[in-house]
């Protein structure tokens, strides 16, 4: 399908209503998942969030799966300086409705900010499936300004085996087909986080546990970074040093800062006596991407709000350097009769709240406890279970 833009007919209407937009996409989501949005003003609501004023608190997060279920897991965001096709905010996450792995495929969505995720007009979600012998998670968003091209990439994993692989598109709509990148042992390429940098390179840096997987005590769990001149070929892997005292690094989200010439990163992390059901949040920078100094508090733990009470697990997060702020939008589940139920929450943050909330004290007892607690409501240790089993 040929994206158009259609003319816009009275700018000044639209440009008074855009003040409006971003509350009202909050509080009411996004147009139904089939019908293509309307077109909005690049001004305005796709910036909203650059100059906003004020913080957004943690709001339920609502993503429209291909499914139908709106559960999903592992988001990664991927925001243009400008609309790209029509949005700035350009998503991917898998559905994972009650923990069913089956519909873990990597998914395409667009929102305007804070909004509601969407499929794009012509998109026909998800954009990879599995086969009946492995199973899809992890996907990561980029994209190749050479080729002026969106890079969807995703592990496949088997019980032999972890792969990397890849789809583009040159316009969100049409993607090519699925590419194999890497092939590495069982559960080597968890989570991989990738970055195009300044220079024209890409990075990309992955999480190894071993054998026990999402039970891994932290002195087992090997971080690592890769280079690559094109982000298809990839170098040697060089370990990473990253300390969460008491805590084993799982997920993350890693994106270069050019602003602060930095690399940030979010964290997912349980503590060493538990398992990976049991993550919080917690936020590192390194100003070389192999250092990395974390945080000693994390940004957000179990029971901050309804949508992700029960689990809180790996999330995204977007810097904006005219306000001086970031947009996260997390991950995790909530436990209810029978299981746990998929969601996530969103919330912006000015920097300087950000790094009060995290630089202040927090005794890496306090995970313990709060695990300690959740593991003995009736019905949670049976969900933690079935998580582990097929982790996302």
């Amino acid at each position: 399908m040929t994206f158009r833009r259609r003319k816009l007919v009275r700018p000044r209407l639209l440009r008074i209503a855009a003040l409006a937009a971003l509350s009202a996409t909050l509080a009411c989501g996004s147009a139904a998942l089939d019908a293509p949005p309307e077109r909005l003003d690049p001004t305005d609501p796709n910036d909203a969030l650059e100059t906003a004023p004020v913080a957004i608190e943690l709001a339920p997060l609502t993503v429209h799966t291909y499914d139908g279920s709106g559960q999903f897991i592992h988001p990664d965001a991927y925001v243009f300086p400008s609309a790209w096709h029509g949005r700035r905010y350009w998503f991917t996450a898998t559905p994972y409705p009650a923990g069913n792995s089956t519909y873990e495929n990597p998914s395409l969505y667009w929102a305007t900010g804070a909004g509601a995720w969407t499929a794009p007009p012509g998109v026909r979600n998800p954009l990879a499936r599995a086969d009946g012998n492995s199973f899809l998670s992890d996907p990561e968003l980029q994209h190749d300004p050479v080729a002026d091209e969106l890079r969807l990439y995703y592990r496949k994993s088997s019980t032999q085996r972890d792969e990397l692989w890849l789809v583009t598109s040159g316009d969100g709509q049409r993607w090519s087909d699925a590419r194999l990148l890497m092939t590495s042992r069982r559960y080597s390429l968890i989570s991989p986080a990738i970055v195009r940098e300044e220079t024209g390179g890409w990075r990309m840096w992955t999480v190894d546990p071993g054998i026990d997987g999402c039970r891994a005590k932290p002195g087992s769990v090997a971080l690592s970074a890769r280079r690559s001149a094109d982000g298809l070929t990839w170098g040697t892997a060089e370990p990473v040093s990253l300390d969460i005292p008491g805590y084993s690094p799982w997920h993350w989200d890693v994106q270069y800062i050019p602003a602060r010439h930095e690399y940030w990163a979010l964290v997912a992390a349980y503590p060493e006596a538990f398992n990976c059901s049991y993550t919080s949040v917690f936020f590192g920078r390194s100003t070389d991407g192999v250092t990395w100094r974390m945080s000693p508090s994390p940004l957000l733990t179990t029971g901050s709000i309804e949508s992700v009470r029960s689990v809180v697990y790996r999330s995204t997060f977007h810097y904006h350097p005219n306000s001086d702020a970031v947009t996260v939008w997390y991950s995790g589940a909530r436990l209810e009769v029978g299981g746990y139920v998929f969601g996530g929450a969103t919330a912006r943050y000015a920097v300087s709240d950000l790094l009060r909330r995290v630089e202040r004290s927090f005794d890496v007892h306090t995970g313990v406890r709060r695990a300690s607690i959740e593991s003995a409501v009736t019905g949670d240790s049976i969900a933690r279970a079935a998580f582990m089993s097929a982790f996302p």
